[in-house]
């Protein structure tokens, strides 16, 4: 069985687009790039669009639980983009399941990908003789050429060699993988297959984990997640983070200028004076009738000018 998908290269330049999404907001940027959307807002707003139906729609009421291919299709049913994706998951889902088969007989996809092997059940003993580094290196020491990858690397995120081609197996959790190709990355290949694995969970950056994890739960159709990859959303994620709290500290400031100086209340919308000549704002009418000075400048008052901020 066969079907043409239509690639979508676009979708870093999708999630680039989330850059000033709010951290607020309820629903993943990653969930909504994956299911189509770019982000059209200006900070506050979370509207968001599609790029291929072109639907534009503000998502403030949707929630972290909510599913976003299904809430894009009750809005757009004719949309190309889920359509696609429909037949996409469909098939992935029959592969995943052969995939699953295929692994607990020993055999090789034969797709020339790399693929899972079962987690087979075994004595935990029998893999712990793996644990150290130097244990898993001596695995790999006549199957060096078999690897297309440096296989130091492989041993480093808890991978020995089972002697059955490249098939490798993680000494902690059991999971092994096979078929690897020359830019997979083992730490990135073990938590996208095996990410409750609790060697994994230890050893790794915990940032670098959860943005792995995030692209394999959002874009299962992805052949391969590369460093590269990751390092861009990590580093669209730190500018976001810092964008926010500039904005944060700004809106901080802002609030410290809107309140009274002497009693602290909020100024907007209630009766509040303006010093003249000097024009200063910052006093309720109760805190600033007997005041001979300004709080903010020092200079002399000469007259008070009931003020509103609305």
């Amino acid at each position: 069985m066969s079907i043409t998908v239509v690639p979508d290269v676009s979708v870093l330049a999708r999630i680039r687009s989330y850059v000033s999404y709010p951290r607020s907001a309820n629903m993943s940027a990653l969930a909504l790039a994956a299911a189509g959307f770019e982000y059209v807002g200006n900070g506050n707003s979370v509207t968001v669009r599609c790029v291929e139906c072109g639907l534009s729609m503000d998502i403030v009421k949707w929630m972290s639980e909510d599913d976003v291919q299904k809430l894009h299709r009750l809005s757009s049913p004719s949309c190309g983009f889920i359509d696609n994706q429909k037949k996409f998951n469909k098939v992935t889902k029959n592969c995943a399941a052969a995939l699953s088969d295929e692994g607990a007989s020993g055999e090789s996809s034969g797709n020339g990908a790399r693929a899972t092997l079962s987690a087979v059940p075994r004595e935990r003993q029998a893999r712990f003789r793996y644990r150290s580094n130097m244990a898993r290196m001596r695995t790999f020491e006549t199957k060096r050429d078999i690897f297309p990858i440096d296989v130091k690397k492989m041993a480093l995120c808890g991978l020995y060699a089972t002697g059955e081609g490249d098939s490798v197996r993680c000494f902690m959790c059991g999971g092994g993988l096979k078929n690897w190709r020359r830019n997979d990355d083992p730490w990135i290949e073990h938590i996208r297959s095996y990410p409750n694995c609790k060697y994994v969970k230890d050893q790794i950056d915990k940032e670098f984990y959860n943005i792995v994890k995030h692209l394999s739960e959002c874009f299962p159709w992805l052949k391969q997640i590369t460093k590269p990859m990751v390092k861009q959303c990590m580093e669209r994620m730190k500018a976001h983070t810092k964008e926010t709290r500039t904005m944060m500290e700004e809106n901080d400031r802002l609030g410290r200028k809107l309140r009274c100086r002497l009693c602290g209340v909020f100024l907007l919308g209630i009766e509040a004076v303006t010093f003249q000549p000097c024009g200063h704002f910052v006093v309720c009418s109760s805190c600033g009738r007997d005041i001979k000075s300004c709080v903010e400048c020092g200079k002399k008052i000469e007259s008070h000018i009931t003020s509103y901020l609305c």
